[in-house]
């Protein structure tokens, strides 16, 4: 029986092998841009995807930003040092009471 599969196996990288060599030989498609590509890629506009323009309007103060903050209930996430400490350690207890009530702890 292992002589069958290893027979089978051979001949199965033998018919992988032959294909792959013979289908090297065949331009299945066109390198570079056709005819009729070349024709309308002037009306196309290519940018770079990592880079954004400038924002168009104006652009808020940092007061201003807190004032928008303030209004709809935002955290302010900038904790440093100790700060941050406490704050994720109020956001776990109100997690933990949340899950308690709920029946999940």
């Amino acid at each position: 029986m292992k002589y069958y599969y290893s027979r089978i196996l051979a001949l199965f990288i033998a018919v992988l092998c032959v294909n792959s060599a013979f289908s090297q030989d065949r331009e299945i498609l066109p390198k570079g841009l056709t005819e009729a590509e070349k024709g309308i890629i002037s009306q196309y506009e290519f940018k770079n995807s990592r880079l954004s323009d400038p924002p168009t309007g104006p652009v808020r103060a940092a007061a201003e930003w807190e004032e928008v903050r303030a209004r709809n209930g935002w955290v302010n996430i900038h904790n440093p040092g100790e700060d941050f400490v406490a704050f994720l350690e109020n956001q776990e207890t109100i997690i933990k009471d949340l899950m308690t009530k709920m029946g999940f702890l």
